[in-house]
Protein backbone atom coordinates (compact mmCIF):
# COMPACT_ATOMS: atom_id res chain seq x y z
CA UNK A 1 0.00 0.00 0.00
CA UNK A 2 1.21 3.28 -1.09
CA UNK A 3 1.31 6.35 2.32
CA UNK A 4 2.49 9.35 1.24
CA UNK A 5 5.45 10.48 3.73
CA UNK A 6 5.88 14.48 4.33
CA UNK A 7 6.95 16.63 7.28
CA UNK A 8 4.47 17.99 9.49
CA UNK A 9 4.69 21.40 10.54
CA UNK A 10 4.26 22.98 13.88
CA UNK A 11 2.75 26.33 15.45
CA UNK A 12 5.17 28.13 17.72
CA UNK A 13 4.58 27.28 20.89
CA UNK A 14 2.10 29.89 22.89
CA UNK A 15 1.04 30.74 26.24
CA UNK A 16 -0.92 27.46 26.66
CA UNK A 17 0.39 24.91 24.75
CA UNK A 18 1.91 23.73 21.61
CA UNK A 19 -1.08 23.27 18.51
CA UNK A 20 0.27 20.23 16.38
CA UNK A 21 -0.84 22.33 12.63
CA UNK A 22 -1.23 20.46 9.85
CA UNK A 23 1.14 21.85 6.96
CA UNK A 24 -0.21 24.60 4.23
CA UNK A 25 -1.77 22.62 1.59
CA UNK A 26 0.06 24.78 -1.07
CA UNK A 27 3.84 23.73 -0.17
CA UNK A 28 2.39 19.85 -0.78
CA UNK A 29 2.69 17.75 -4.08
CA UNK A 30 -0.22 15.23 -5.21
CA UNK A 31 0.28 11.79 -4.61
CA UNK A 32 -0.79 8.40 -6.22
CA UNK A 33 -4.30 6.85 -5.71
CA UNK A 34 -4.68 5.00 -2.44
CA UNK A 35 -4.28 1.09 -2.63
CA UNK A 36 -8.09 -0.43 -3.80
CA UNK A 37 -8.83 3.12 -5.57
CA UNK A 38 -12.50 2.73 -6.18
CA UNK A 39 -13.58 6.30 -7.22
CA UNK A 40 -13.43 9.52 -7.12
CA UNK A 41 -15.93 11.83 -5.76
CA UNK A 42 -16.70 15.69 -6.06
CA UNK A 43 -19.08 17.80 -4.73
CA UNK A 44 -18.33 21.34 -6.93
CA UNK A 45 -21.03 23.47 -5.09
CA UNK A 46 -21.67 22.53 -1.61
CA UNK A 47 -23.80 25.05 0.12
CA UNK A 48 -25.72 24.86 -3.46
CA UNK A 49 -26.28 21.16 -3.21
CA UNK A 50 -27.27 20.82 -0.15
CA UNK A 51 -29.65 23.32 0.08
CA UNK A 52 -31.20 22.17 -3.03
CA UNK A 53 -31.27 18.45 -2.02
CA UNK A 54 -32.61 19.09 1.28
CA UNK A 55 -35.35 20.73 -0.01
CA UNK A 56 -36.46 18.30 -2.98
CA UNK A 57 -35.36 15.34 -0.77
CA UNK A 58 -36.67 15.95 2.36
CA UNK A 59 -36.94 13.95 5.37
CA UNK A 60 -34.29 13.71 7.59
CA UNK A 61 -32.00 16.04 5.73
CA UNK A 62 -35.07 18.66 6.69
CA UNK A 63 -34.51 18.09 10.19
CA UNK A 64 -31.24 19.50 9.72
CA UNK A 65 -29.54 22.80 9.27
CA UNK A 66 -30.25 25.06 5.97
CA UNK A 67 -26.58 25.52 5.26
CA UNK A 68 -23.74 23.12 4.30
CA UNK A 69 -21.47 24.63 6.93
CA UNK A 70 -24.57 23.72 9.57
CA UNK A 71 -25.32 20.57 8.22
CA UNK A 72 -21.37 19.54 8.43
CA UNK A 73 -20.90 21.07 12.11
CA UNK A 74 -24.75 19.17 12.86
CA UNK A 75 -23.79 15.67 11.37
CA UNK A 76 -19.83 15.51 12.86
CA UNK A 77 -21.51 16.75 16.61
CA UNK A 78 -18.49 19.59 15.64
CA UNK A 79 -18.44 22.99 17.88
CA UNK A 80 -20.29 25.85 16.87
CA UNK A 81 -17.34 27.88 16.33
CA UNK A 82 -16.42 25.73 13.28
CA UNK A 83 -19.01 27.38 10.98
CA UNK A 84 -16.53 30.25 10.07
CA UNK A 85 -14.32 27.92 8.64
CA UNK A 86 -15.94 25.66 6.64
CA UNK A 87 -15.49 26.60 3.32
CA UNK A 88 -19.27 26.28 1.85
CA UNK A 89 -18.14 27.57 -1.87
CA UNK A 90 -15.02 25.66 -2.11
CA UNK A 91 -15.68 22.17 -3.64
CA UNK A 92 -15.60 19.18 -1.48
CA UNK A 93 -13.50 16.13 -2.36
CA UNK A 94 -13.18 12.51 -1.27
CA UNK A 95 -12.01 9.23 -2.65
CA UNK A 96 -13.66 5.28 -2.22
CA UNK A 97 -11.41 2.43 -1.80
CA UNK A 98 -12.63 -1.29 -1.82
CA UNK A 99 -10.38 -3.97 -0.40
CA UNK A 100 -13.21 -6.81 -1.08
CA UNK A 101 -14.02 -7.13 2.96
CA UNK A 102 -14.74 -3.21 3.16
CA UNK A 103 -16.14 -0.08 1.01
CA UNK A 104 -14.91 2.85 2.26
CA UNK A 105 -15.00 7.00 1.87
CA UNK A 106 -12.83 9.62 2.97
CA UNK A 107 -14.64 13.04 2.32
CA UNK A 108 -12.49 16.28 2.48
CA UNK A 109 -14.58 19.67 2.95
CA UNK A 110 -12.45 22.92 2.26
CA UNK A 111 -11.71 24.95 5.50
CA UNK A 112 -10.38 28.59 5.53
CA UNK A 113 -7.58 27.89 7.82
CA UNK A 114 -6.56 24.19 8.49
CA UNK A 115 -4.68 25.06 11.79
CA UNK A 116 -7.15 26.97 12.84
CA UNK A 117 -9.43 24.03 12.58
CA UNK A 118 -7.20 21.71 14.37
CA UNK A 119 -6.82 24.45 17.58
CA UNK A 120 -10.70 25.13 17.60
CA UNK A 121 -11.05 21.05 17.84
CA UNK A 122 -8.75 20.23 20.04
CA UNK A 123 -8.12 23.53 22.58
CA UNK A 124 -10.28 24.55 25.52
CA UNK A 125 -12.28 23.01 28.49
CA UNK A 126 -14.93 21.79 25.87
CA UNK A 127 -12.43 20.40 23.58
CA UNK A 128 -13.37 16.60 22.34
CA UNK A 129 -10.50 15.83 20.45
CA UNK A 130 -6.58 15.77 20.68
CA UNK A 131 -4.38 16.54 18.02
CA UNK A 132 -1.70 13.39 16.52
CA UNK A 133 0.59 14.37 13.80
CA UNK A 134 1.18 11.63 11.39
CA UNK A 135 4.11 11.57 9.02
CA UNK A 136 1.30 11.04 6.15
CA UNK A 137 0.68 14.67 6.42
CA UNK A 138 -2.35 13.84 8.32
CA UNK A 139 -3.12 15.25 11.78
CA UNK A 140 -5.60 12.65 12.94
CA UNK A 141 -8.31 14.22 15.46
CA UNK A 142 -8.37 11.04 18.16
CA UNK A 143 -11.39 12.06 20.22
CA UNK A 144 -11.20 12.25 24.39
CA UNK A 145 -12.15 9.36 26.54
CA UNK A 146 -15.41 11.75 26.99
CA UNK A 147 -16.54 11.72 23.54
CA UNK A 148 -18.57 8.98 22.99
CA UNK A 149 -20.82 10.59 20.91
CA UNK A 150 -18.57 10.98 17.50
CA UNK A 151 -20.04 10.47 14.15
CA UNK A 152 -17.33 9.57 12.45
CA UNK A 153 -13.20 9.62 12.44
CA UNK A 154 -11.35 13.09 12.07
CA UNK A 155 -8.34 14.99 10.59
CA UNK A 156 -6.98 17.56 9.30
CA UNK A 157 -4.95 17.87 6.14
CA UNK A 158 -3.59 21.03 4.64
CA UNK A 159 -7.11 23.06 4.43
CA UNK A 160 -9.48 20.13 4.21
CA UNK A 161 -10.96 18.58 6.96
CA UNK A 162 -11.40 14.87 6.48
CA UNK A 163 -13.67 12.31 7.56
CA UNK A 164 -13.94 8.83 7.23
CA UNK A 165 -14.75 5.42 9.37
CA UNK A 166 -11.53 4.89 10.94
CA UNK A 167 -8.30 7.10 11.55
CA UNK A 168 -6.20 5.00 9.54
CA UNK A 169 -8.95 5.75 6.21
CA UNK A 170 -7.75 8.88 6.90
CA UNK A 171 -3.95 8.67 6.64
CA UNK A 172 -4.79 6.06 4.00
CA UNK A 173 -6.77 8.13 1.97
CA UNK A 174 -5.96 12.17 3.40
CA UNK A 175 -3.38 12.80 1.18
CA UNK A 176 -4.52 11.87 -1.98
CA UNK A 177 -7.82 13.50 -1.09
CA UNK A 178 -6.47 16.94 0.10
CA UNK A 179 -3.30 16.71 -2.22
CA UNK A 180 -4.36 15.08 -5.31
CA UNK A 181 -8.17 15.82 -6.15
CA UNK A 182 -7.51 19.68 -5.92
CA UNK A 183 -5.75 19.91 -8.95
CA UNK A 184 -8.04 18.10 -11.03
CA UNK A 185 -9.83 20.44 -13.48
CA UNK A 186 -13.59 21.43 -12.49
CA UNK A 187 -16.14 19.36 -12.88
CA UNK A 188 -19.66 20.06 -13.46
CA UNK A 189 -22.93 18.65 -12.03
CA UNK A 190 -24.06 18.13 -8.50
CA UNK A 191 -22.52 15.49 -7.24
CA UNK A 192 -19.84 13.59 -9.48
CA UNK A 193 -18.67 10.06 -8.73
CA UNK A 194 -15.19 9.36 -10.98
CA UNK A 195 -14.14 5.49 -11.53
CA UNK A 196 -11.01 4.89 -13.26
CA UNK A 197 -10.17 1.82 -15.88
CA UNK A 198 -7.65 -0.44 -12.57
CA UNK A 199 -10.74 0.43 -10.45
CA UNK A 200 -13.56 -0.93 -12.94
CA UNK A 201 -11.21 -4.72 -13.94
CA UNK A 202 -10.45 -4.94 -10.32
CA UNK A 203 -12.14 -3.71 -7.19
CA UNK A 204 -15.69 -3.49 -8.80
CA UNK A 205 -15.68 -6.63 -11.29
CA UNK A 206 -14.46 -8.68 -8.17
CA UNK A 207 -17.12 -7.42 -5.54
CA UNK A 208 -19.66 -7.97 -8.38
CA UNK A 209 -18.12 -11.45 -9.26
CA UNK A 210 -17.43 -12.28 -4.90
CA UNK A 211 -21.16 -11.00 -4.91
CA UNK A 212 -22.80 -13.13 -6.98
CA UNK A 213 -20.98 -16.17 -5.39
CA UNK A 214 -21.87 -15.66 -1.69
CA UNK A 215 -25.70 -15.41 -3.71
CA UNK A 216 -25.20 -18.45 -5.56
CA UNK A 217 -23.84 -20.09 -2.45
CA UNK A 218 -26.53 -19.46 -0.29
CA UNK A 219 -29.12 -20.33 -3.40
CA UNK A 220 -27.59 -23.71 -3.28
CA UNK A 221 -27.56 -24.68 0.27
CA UNK A 222 -30.88 -23.57 0.55
CA UNK A 223 -32.10 -25.98 -2.67
CA UNK A 224 -30.16 -28.91 -0.88
CA UNK A 225 -31.93 -28.37 1.96
CA UNK A 226 -35.62 -27.99 0.17
CA UNK A 227 -34.34 -31.29 -1.26
CA UNK A 228 -34.02 -33.14 1.80
CA UNK A 229 -36.83 -31.99 3.26
CA UNK A 230 -38.64 -33.33 0.62
CA UNK A 231 -36.71 -36.53 1.11
CA UNK A 232 -34.93 -36.14 -1.87
CA UNK A 233 -37.20 -34.79 -4.31
CA UNK A 234 -36.32 -32.10 -7.14
CA UNK A 235 -38.66 -29.19 -7.66
CA UNK A 236 -41.84 -29.58 -8.91
CA UNK A 237 -41.53 -27.01 -11.16
CA UNK A 238 -37.92 -26.49 -12.04
CA UNK A 239 -34.48 -26.77 -11.42
CA UNK A 240 -32.89 -24.28 -9.42
CA UNK A 241 -29.06 -25.51 -10.72
CA UNK A 242 -29.90 -24.40 -14.32
CA UNK A 243 -31.40 -20.86 -13.47
CA UNK A 244 -28.28 -20.34 -11.14
CA UNK A 245 -25.68 -21.80 -14.16
CA UNK A 246 -27.70 -19.12 -16.55
CA UNK A 247 -27.33 -16.23 -14.05
CA UNK A 248 -23.72 -16.74 -13.05
CA UNK A 249 -23.02 -16.79 -17.66
CA UNK A 250 -24.81 -13.17 -17.18
CA UNK A 251 -22.69 -12.22 -14.37
CA UNK A 252 -19.43 -13.15 -15.62
CA UNK A 253 -20.15 -11.06 -19.30
CA UNK A 254 -20.89 -8.03 -16.89
CA UNK A 255 -17.74 -8.67 -15.00
CA UNK A 256 -15.90 -8.63 -18.58
CA UNK A 257 -17.83 -5.74 -19.49
CA UNK A 258 -16.44 -3.59 -16.70
CA UNK A 259 -12.87 -4.48 -17.09
CA UNK A 260 -13.26 -3.63 -20.53
CA UNK A 261 -14.45 0.13 -19.45
CA UNK A 262 -11.70 2.86 -19.46
CA UNK A 263 -14.35 5.15 -17.39
CA UNK A 264 -17.23 5.26 -15.56
CA UNK A 265 -19.07 9.00 -14.57
CA UNK A 266 -21.81 9.14 -12.60
CA UNK A 267 -23.27 12.77 -11.99
CA UNK A 268 -25.99 13.38 -9.97
CA UNK A 269 -28.15 16.46 -10.89
CA UNK A 270 -30.90 18.94 -9.68
CA UNK A 271 -33.36 20.99 -10.97
CA UNK A 272 -36.79 22.14 -11.45
CA UNK A 273 -38.16 18.92 -12.75
CA UNK A 274 -36.72 16.49 -10.08
CA UNK A 275 -33.11 14.44 -9.45
CA UNK A 276 -31.10 13.32 -12.29
CA UNK A 277 -28.90 10.86 -12.00
CA UNK A 278 -26.53 9.80 -15.35
CA UNK A 279 -23.56 6.97 -16.02
CA UNK A 280 -21.18 7.62 -18.95
CA UNK A 281 -19.44 4.85 -20.05
CA UNK A 282 -16.25 4.97 -21.96
CA UNK A 283 -15.24 1.90 -23.31
CA UNK A 284 -11.00 1.33 -23.71
CA UNK A 285 -9.73 0.93 -26.81
CA UNK A 286 -9.35 -2.36 -28.54
CA UNK A 287 -12.58 -3.64 -29.46
CA UNK A 288 -13.79 -5.46 -26.60
CA UNK A 289 -16.63 -6.49 -24.82
CA UNK A 290 -17.42 -3.36 -24.02
CA UNK A 291 -17.65 -1.98 -27.35
CA UNK A 292 -19.21 -4.76 -29.06
CA UNK A 293 -21.62 -4.00 -26.64
CA UNK A 294 -22.63 -0.86 -27.61
CA UNK A 295 -21.48 -1.02 -31.29
CA UNK A 296 -24.84 -3.93 -31.43
CA UNK A 297 -27.05 -1.16 -29.69
CA UNK A 298 -30.24 -0.19 -31.65
CA UNK A 299 -31.02 3.30 -30.74
CA UNK A 300 -33.80 5.83 -31.36
CA UNK A 301 -35.86 8.54 -29.81
CA UNK A 302 -39.05 8.29 -27.21
CA UNK A 303 -41.94 8.17 -29.29
CA UNK A 304 -43.51 4.80 -28.57
CA UNK A 305 -44.04 5.90 -25.07
CA UNK A 306 -44.61 9.73 -25.62
CA UNK A 307 -47.98 8.23 -27.95
CA UNK A 308 -49.34 6.21 -24.54
CA UNK A 309 -52.69 7.58 -23.11
CA UNK A 310 -51.88 9.86 -20.21
CA UNK A 311 -53.36 7.42 -17.81
CA UNK A 312 -50.63 5.30 -18.12
CA UNK A 313 -48.75 4.27 -14.91
CA UNK A 314 -45.89 1.91 -16.23
CA UNK A 315 -43.99 1.97 -19.57
CA UNK A 316 -41.31 0.73 -20.97
CA UNK A 317 -39.58 0.37 -24.60
CA UNK A 318 -36.96 -1.80 -25.83
CA UNK A 319 -34.76 -1.28 -29.44
CA UNK A 320 -32.97 -4.27 -31.06
CA UNK A 321 -31.69 -5.75 -34.09
CA UNK A 322 -32.87 -8.81 -35.67
CA UNK A 323 -29.49 -10.89 -34.77
CA UNK A 324 -29.53 -10.05 -31.19
CA UNK A 325 -33.61 -11.15 -31.05
CA UNK A 326 -32.70 -14.37 -33.22
CA UNK A 327 -29.68 -15.32 -30.49
CA UNK A 328 -31.91 -14.27 -27.55
CA UNK A 329 -34.58 -16.47 -28.59
CA UNK A 330 -32.18 -19.47 -28.68
CA UNK A 331 -30.55 -18.52 -25.52
CA UNK A 332 -34.24 -18.85 -23.91
CA UNK A 333 -34.91 -21.78 -25.28
CA UNK A 334 -32.06 -23.13 -24.22
CA UNK A 335 -32.81 -21.98 -20.63
CA UNK A 336 -36.62 -22.97 -20.59
CA UNK A 337 -35.29 -26.38 -21.63
CA UNK A 338 -32.42 -26.68 -18.90
CA UNK A 339 -34.40 -25.33 -16.28
CA UNK A 340 -37.29 -27.64 -16.66
CA UNK A 341 -34.90 -30.25 -17.56
CA UNK A 342 -37.09 -33.98 -17.52
CA UNK A 343 -40.47 -31.64 -16.76
CA UNK A 344 -40.43 -30.67 -20.80
CA UNK A 345 -41.29 -33.34 -23.53
CA UNK A 346 -38.59 -33.46 -26.25
CA UNK A 347 -41.80 -32.43 -28.48
CA UNK A 348 -42.58 -29.80 -26.14
CA UNK A 349 -39.27 -28.32 -26.16
CA UNK A 350 -39.34 -28.02 -30.26
CA UNK A 351 -42.77 -26.25 -29.58
CA UNK A 352 -41.17 -23.42 -27.17
CA UNK A 353 -37.94 -23.00 -29.48
CA UNK A 354 -40.41 -22.49 -32.63
CA UNK A 355 -42.74 -19.98 -31.13
CA UNK A 356 -39.73 -17.91 -29.84
CA UNK A 357 -38.16 -17.76 -32.92
CA UNK A 358 -41.15 -17.25 -35.14
CA UNK A 359 -41.65 -14.36 -32.36
CA UNK A 360 -38.01 -12.83 -32.87
CA UNK A 361 -38.66 -13.11 -36.54
CA UNK A 362 -41.90 -11.86 -36.44
CA UNK A 363 -41.03 -8.86 -34.73
CA UNK A 364 -39.34 -5.34 -35.25
CA UNK A 365 -36.89 -3.34 -33.90
CA UNK A 366 -38.98 -2.08 -31.25
CA UNK A 367 -41.46 -2.64 -28.52
CA UNK A 368 -43.51 -1.66 -26.30
CA UNK A 369 -45.33 -2.53 -22.90
CA UNK A 370 -47.70 -0.85 -21.06
CA UNK A 371 -49.81 -0.84 -17.79
CA UNK A 372 -53.02 1.61 -17.51
CA UNK A 373 -56.02 1.69 -14.63
CA UNK A 374 -59.31 3.37 -15.91
CA UNK A 375 -62.54 3.23 -14.26
CA UNK A 376 -62.97 0.77 -17.01
CA UNK A 377 -60.52 -1.33 -15.62
CA UNK A 378 -56.81 -2.80 -16.19
CA UNK A 379 -55.30 -2.51 -19.22
CA UNK A 380 -52.06 -4.26 -20.42
CA UNK A 381 -50.92 -3.31 -23.98
CA UNK A 382 -47.58 -4.86 -25.87
CA UNK A 383 -47.03 -2.60 -28.91
CA UNK A 384 -44.50 -2.91 -31.36
CA UNK A 385 -42.85 -2.97 -35.28
CA UNK A 386 -43.64 -5.98 -37.76
CA UNK A 387 -41.26 -7.20 -39.22
CA UNK A 388 -43.04 -10.46 -40.97
CA UNK A 389 -47.34 -10.36 -40.75
CA UNK A 390 -47.65 -13.68 -40.88
CA UNK A 391 -44.63 -14.81 -38.19
CA UNK A 392 -45.60 -12.49 -36.14
CA UNK A 393 -49.27 -13.39 -35.86
CA UNK A 394 -48.06 -17.28 -35.80
CA UNK A 395 -46.08 -16.46 -33.29
CA UNK A 396 -48.70 -14.82 -30.77
CA UNK A 397 -50.55 -17.83 -31.97
CA UNK A 398 -48.14 -20.34 -30.65
CA UNK A 399 -46.93 -18.69 -27.51
CA UNK A 400 -50.77 -18.54 -26.51
CA UNK A 401 -50.81 -22.62 -27.12
CA UNK A 402 -47.97 -23.13 -24.66
CA UNK A 403 -50.17 -22.71 -21.80
CA UNK A 404 -51.53 -26.28 -22.84
CA UNK A 405 -48.20 -27.54 -22.51
CA UNK A 406 -47.96 -29.65 -19.27
CA UNK A 407 -44.65 -28.40 -17.80
CA UNK A 408 -46.05 -24.64 -18.05
CA UNK A 409 -49.43 -25.83 -17.46
CA UNK A 410 -48.93 -27.18 -13.74
CA UNK A 411 -47.35 -24.22 -12.28
CA UNK A 412 -50.08 -21.94 -13.90
CA UNK A 413 -52.86 -24.08 -11.95
CA UNK A 414 -50.68 -24.04 -9.03
CA UNK A 415 -50.00 -20.43 -8.35
CA UNK A 416 -53.49 -18.86 -10.45
CA UNK A 417 -55.83 -21.77 -11.02
CA UNK A 418 -57.40 -23.53 -14.32
CA UNK A 419 -56.77 -21.62 -16.91
CA UNK A 420 -59.19 -22.04 -20.67
CA UNK A 421 -58.63 -20.22 -23.71
CA UNK A 422 -61.08 -19.80 -26.21
CA UNK A 423 -61.21 -19.76 -29.49
CA UNK A 424 -60.24 -16.69 -31.70
CA UNK A 425 -62.58 -14.37 -33.11
CA UNK A 426 -62.51 -11.24 -35.23
CA UNK A 427 -63.65 -8.24 -33.64
CA UNK A 428 -62.69 -4.38 -34.67
CA UNK A 429 -60.15 -5.59 -36.90
CA UNK A 430 -58.65 -7.60 -34.25
CA UNK A 431 -58.31 -11.43 -33.42
CA UNK A 432 -59.89 -11.94 -29.91
CA UNK A 433 -59.76 -14.88 -27.32
CA UNK A 434 -61.85 -15.25 -24.07
CA UNK A 435 -59.83 -16.16 -21.45
CA UNK A 436 -61.46 -17.57 -18.37
CA UNK A 437 -59.60 -18.60 -14.87
CA UNK A 438 -61.04 -21.09 -12.08
CA UNK A 439 -59.28 -21.99 -8.61
CA UNK A 440 -60.10 -22.39 -5.32
CA UNK A 441 -60.02 -19.55 -2.86
CA UNK A 442 -59.09 -19.62 0.39
CA UNK A 443 -62.74 -20.27 1.88
CA UNK A 444 -63.26 -23.51 -0.20
CA UNK A 445 -65.37 -21.73 -2.66
CA UNK A 446 -64.67 -21.23 -6.50
CA UNK A 447 -62.33 -18.28 -7.35
CA UNK A 448 -63.20 -17.27 -11.05
CA UNK A 449 -62.44 -14.56 -13.33
CA UNK A 450 -62.47 -13.85 -17.12
CA UNK A 451 -60.73 -11.57 -19.25
CA UNK A 452 -59.53 -10.92 -23.02
CA UNK A 453 -56.14 -11.00 -24.98
CA UNK A 454 -56.83 -9.26 -28.20
CA UNK A 455 -54.08 -8.67 -31.07
CA UNK A 456 -53.57 -6.69 -34.20
CA UNK A 457 -50.60 -7.31 -36.50
CA UNK A 458 -50.25 -4.68 -39.11
CA UNK A 459 -47.95 -5.31 -42.65
CA UNK A 460 -44.73 -5.01 -42.67
CA UNK A 461 -42.92 -1.56 -41.33
CA UNK A 462 -46.39 -0.97 -39.78
CA UNK A 463 -46.94 -1.79 -36.17
CA UNK A 464 -48.74 -4.83 -34.24
CA UNK A 465 -50.89 -4.38 -30.50
CA UNK A 466 -51.67 -7.41 -28.08
CA UNK A 467 -54.38 -6.49 -25.08
CA UNK A 468 -55.30 -7.77 -22.57
CA UNK A 469 -58.06 -6.51 -20.78
CA UNK A 470 -61.52 -6.55 -19.14
CA UNK A 471 -62.77 -5.96 -23.16
CA UNK A 472 -60.65 -6.00 -25.84
CA UNK A 473 -63.09 -4.99 -28.38
CA UNK A 474 -64.04 -1.93 -26.65
CA UNK A 475 -60.40 -1.04 -26.15
CA UNK A 476 -59.76 -1.81 -30.23
CA UNK A 477 -63.14 0.14 -30.92
CA UNK A 478 -61.92 3.33 -28.53
CA UNK A 479 -58.35 3.48 -30.43
CA UNK A 480 -60.12 4.05 -33.77
CA UNK A 481 -62.72 6.00 -32.87
CA UNK A 482 -60.53 8.67 -30.63
CA UNK A 483 -57.08 8.29 -29.45
CA UNK A 484 -56.88 9.16 -25.26
CA UNK A 485 -54.99 12.43 -24.48
CA UNK A 486 -51.30 10.86 -24.50
CA UNK A 487 -48.10 10.70 -22.40
CA UNK A 488 -46.92 13.68 -24.94
CA UNK A 489 -49.11 16.05 -23.11
CA UNK A 490 -48.32 15.33 -19.79
CA UNK A 491 -45.40 18.65 -19.05
CA UNK A 492 -43.40 16.55 -16.17
CA UNK A 493 -43.46 13.25 -17.64
CA UNK A 494 -42.57 14.30 -21.81
CA UNK A 495 -39.86 16.77 -20.43
CA UNK A 496 -37.94 13.45 -18.75
CA UNK A 497 -38.58 11.57 -22.28
CA UNK A 498 -37.77 13.89 -24.99
CA UNK A 499 -35.02 14.85 -22.65
CA UNK A 500 -33.43 11.02 -23.11
CA UNK A 501 -32.79 12.16 -26.42
CA UNK A 502 -32.71 10.23 -29.56
CA UNK A 503 -29.99 7.54 -28.93
CA UNK A 504 -32.20 5.52 -26.48
CA UNK A 505 -32.13 1.85 -27.06
CA UNK A 506 -34.18 1.21 -23.66
CA UNK A 507 -36.74 3.77 -21.77
CA UNK A 508 -38.72 2.66 -18.81
CA UNK A 509 -41.50 5.07 -16.61
CA UNK A 510 -43.39 4.22 -13.64
CA UNK A 511 -45.26 6.07 -11.61
CA UNK A 512 -44.86 4.16 -7.99
CA UNK A 513 -47.92 5.49 -5.87
CA UNK A 514 -50.48 5.39 -8.55
CA UNK A 515 -48.95 2.23 -9.56
CA UNK A 516 -49.26 0.72 -6.44
CA UNK A 517 -53.04 1.98 -6.40
CA UNK A 518 -54.37 0.40 -9.32
CA UNK A 519 -52.86 -3.20 -8.45
CA UNK A 520 -53.83 -3.43 -4.92
CA UNK A 521 -57.57 -1.78 -5.53
CA UNK A 522 -60.30 -3.12 -6.70
CA UNK A 523 -61.80 -0.22 -7.61
CA UNK A 524 -60.27 3.33 -8.06
CA UNK A 525 -59.94 5.50 -5.64
CA UNK A 526 -58.36 9.46 -4.98
CA UNK A 527 -55.89 9.64 -7.56
CA UNK A 528 -52.17 9.51 -6.05
CA UNK A 529 -50.29 12.42 -6.87
CA UNK A 530 -48.04 12.09 -10.32
CA UNK A 531 -44.28 11.32 -9.68
CA UNK A 532 -42.84 9.86 -12.24
CA UNK A 533 -39.64 7.99 -12.43
CA UNK A 534 -37.80 7.55 -15.61
CA UNK A 535 -34.91 4.47 -16.08
CA UNK A 536 -33.02 4.31 -19.12
CA UNK A 537 -30.05 3.56 -21.41
CA UNK A 538 -28.45 4.27 -24.90
CA UNK A 539 -25.95 5.62 -26.61
CA UNK A 540 -23.29 4.74 -29.62
CA UNK A 541 -20.03 2.96 -30.40
CA UNK A 542 -17.68 5.35 -28.50
CA UNK A 543 -20.03 5.48 -25.33
CA UNK A 544 -22.97 4.60 -23.26
CA UNK A 545 -25.03 5.95 -20.83
CA UNK A 546 -27.72 5.23 -18.33
CA UNK A 547 -30.02 7.39 -16.58
CA UNK A 548 -32.40 7.63 -14.06
CA UNK A 549 -34.91 10.47 -13.26
CA UNK A 550 -37.25 11.64 -10.66
CA UNK A 551 -39.96 13.62 -9.85
CA UNK A 552 -39.36 15.74 -6.18
CA UNK A 553 -42.00 13.56 -4.70
CA UNK A 554 -40.55 9.81 -6.44
CA UNK A 555 -37.21 11.32 -4.99
CA UNK A 556 -38.64 11.41 -1.14
CA UNK A 557 -40.27 8.48 -1.68
CA UNK A 558 -36.95 6.37 -2.21
CA UNK A 559 -34.89 8.55 0.52
CA UNK A 560 -38.15 7.66 3.09
CA UNK A 561 -37.62 3.70 2.10
CA UNK A 562 -33.67 3.86 2.30
CA UNK A 563 -33.67 5.42 5.68
CA UNK A 564 -35.83 2.58 6.81
CA UNK A 565 -33.54 -0.13 6.03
Amino acid sequence: MFVATTAIGFALSGCKSDKVAPPASATLQPVPAPADHVADVFVPTPDATWQQMRTKLGGPMALLPATFPGAVVTMLGLTPQLLEQIDANVPALGVMTDDGKRLTMVMGVHVRDGARTVTLLTEGADAKYTARADPSGVTVLDPKPTNTARAAALGVAGNYLLSGETADDLIRCGPYVSRTLPTRPPEKGHVVVVAPRAALAGPLAKRIRDGWASMRKDKEEQDRKDREAHGGKAPDFGDPTAALADVDTKVSRLAALLGDLEAARATLGLDASGVHVRLDLTPAAGGGPASQEFAAMVTGDTAPLLSLPRSTVFGMVLRDSAPIRQQSAADQARSIASILGERIAPADREKVGAALDLWAKGRGDWLSASFDATTDGKVFVVQGAVADQKQLDSAIRAILDLVSVPAFQAPIEHHFGKVAIGKPAAAEGAQVVRVKREQKGKDGKPDRSEFDIGWNVGEKDASFSLVVSQDAKSWYKQQRAAPDQSVAARPDLSAMLTGLGNDVAFALFVEPMRLLTSVTMRAPKAEAPAAPMVFAYGGNPSAAWFRIDMADDAAREVVKMLSRR
